[in-house]
C-alpha cells in the first residue's frame, strides 16, 4: 500500500527573464514523480504496478509573459493552473518503496522534454501540511513551494531558476477511501497526515502542542493528563485498545507500540487514535482549540495498519500445506533464503 501525497491549487511563476529562456513560446505541463527516473516511474504507473507519476494537464504561459510585458511584481507573472487547465488539476504520487523520500516537480514541454527540475522531501511535505496563516479568519494554509531550475546556457538563460511552483499539501491512501483530512482547527496532533501506513511492531510518536489542549476559562477544568486508545473506525464490535496512560499533556509528545489485532482476519485495518482527557481532579474534560475556542473531537487522522508476518509463520504454513497435500518439506539452504 501507498500514502499518497496530493498537491492542489497550483501556482506557477514565472522568471522575470522568461523570454531569455529557448522555449519560452512553447505549451508546457508539470510531472510529478517518485522513483529512479521519471520513465520508469511513468511506465509502471501506466501498468497499475504503483502510483509513483502524475501530471496536469497541458497550459500555455500568460501572453503578457511570453511577450516579455511584464515587470518585478510576482503576482503578475504568476499563473493559476485552476484557471487555464480543466477539472482543477492535481499532482497525486507516492513512492513505491518507503525508503524513497524525495518527490521531483519537473516543468515538460507539450512535446515530451523536460525542461526544469525542482525536488521536495517528504518530511518537508508534511511539514507542509501543518502549516496554516491566522488572520481575523481562519486560513488553512497548507502550501509548500518548490523553485525549478533548468541548465544555465551562456548569453541566453542563465539564471538560478526558470519557474517556481507553489501548491496545497494535503494525503490520503489507496486503501481506505473514508480517509479525509479534518480542518487545521480540529486537529489535536501534529505532523499528523491522513492516510498514513504502519506495520504491526512499529513505534509511533504522537505530538501536540500542550497549549491548545487546555483552553478553559477556569484552571481546575483544563486538561491536565490523558489517555490514548487505539480505535477502530471500520470494525466498532472491537474494544477500544488502551496504548498510553495518564500522559501529562505537558510532554508535549508521547511514543506508542503499533499492534494489530487477533480477530481480525484480514491483512491491514483502518485506525484512529483517540484521546481520553482529564483534569486535575480526575474528571473527563474535552479540549478545546485555540483558534476557536470549540470542543475538539480528540482524535487522529485515520490510518491504517498492517499485518506484518515473520519467517516462523511462513515454515508454519508451508508445514501445514505440505502436511494436507501429502508433500515433502524442501530444505531451505540460508543462501536462498538471503
Amino acid at each position: 500500500p501507498q500514502h499518497l501525497v496530493i498537491l492542489s491549487d497550483i501556482k506557477v511563476c514565472y522568471h522575470k527573464n522568461w523570454r531569455d529562456f529557448r522555449d519560452f513560446s512553447s505549451d508546457f505541463l508539470l510531472t510529478a514523480w517518485m522513483g529512479e527516473t521519471s520513465a520508469r516511474c511513468e511506465r509502471e504507473t501506466r501498468a497499475g504496478t504503483c502510483r509513483s507519476f502524475d501530471k496536469t494537464g497541458i497550459f500555455r504561459p500568460p501572453d503578457d509573459v511570453v511577450q516579455g510585458d511584464v515587470d518585478d511584481e510576482e503576482d503578475k507573472r504568476t499563473q493559476e493552473l485552476n484557471e487555464v487547465v480543466p477539472g482543477r488539476p492535481t499532482l497525486c504520487v507516492g513512492g513505491a518503496d518507503r525508503k524513497l523520500c524525495d518527490l521531483f516537480v519537473t516543468l515538460r514541454k507539450s512535446s515530451g522534454e523536460d525542461v526544469a527540475e525542482g525536488k521536495l522531501e517528504w518530511d518537508d511535505l508534511i511539514e507542509a501540511f501543518d502549516k496554516y496563516e491566522q488572520s481575523n479568519d481562519i486560513s488553512e494554509d497548507q502550501s509548500i513551494f518548490v523553485e525549478l531550475a533548468t541548465d544555465k546556457v551562456e548569453g541566453e538563460f542563465d539564471e538560478e531558476w526558470l519557474v517556481w511552483v507553489e501548491a496545497r499539501v494535503t494525503f490520503k491512501n489507496e486503501l481506505d477511501p473514508k480517509c479525509v483530512e479534518m480542518p487545521y482547527h480540529k486537529r489535536i496532533f501534529q505532523l499528523d497526515p491522513p492516510g498514513q501506513i504502519f506495520y504491526e511492531g512499529m513505534e509511533r510518536f504522537m505530538a501536540w502542542d500542550a497549549s491548545s489542549l487546555a483552553q478553559s476559562q477556569h484552571g481546575d477544568e483544563d486538561m491536565k493528563s490523558f489517555d490514548v486508545y487505539m480505535t477502530y473506525p471500520e470494525n466498532w464490535d472491537l474494544e477500544p485498545l488502551l496504548l498510553a496512560e495518564n500522559v501529562q499533556v505537558t510532554n508535549g509528545g508521547v511514543s506508542v507500540m503499533i499492534t494489530f489485532p487477533e480477530s481480525i482476519n484480514a491483512n491491514h485495518v483502518v485506525c484512529q487514535l483517540k484521546v481520553e482527557g482529564f483534569n486535575e481532579r480526575g474528571e473527563n474534560v474535552k479540549a478545546r482549540s485555540s483558534l476557536e475556542g470549540e470542543e475538539l473531537p480528540c482524535v487522529s487522522h485515520r490510518f491504517i495498519v498492517c499485518r506484518t508476518w515473520t519467517l516462523a509463520d511462513f515454515e508454519l504454513m508451508y508445514a501445514s500445506f505440505c502436511r494436507m497435500n501429502n508433500m515433502e518439506m524442501e530444505r531451505v539452504t540460508e543462501d536462498a533464503l538471503q
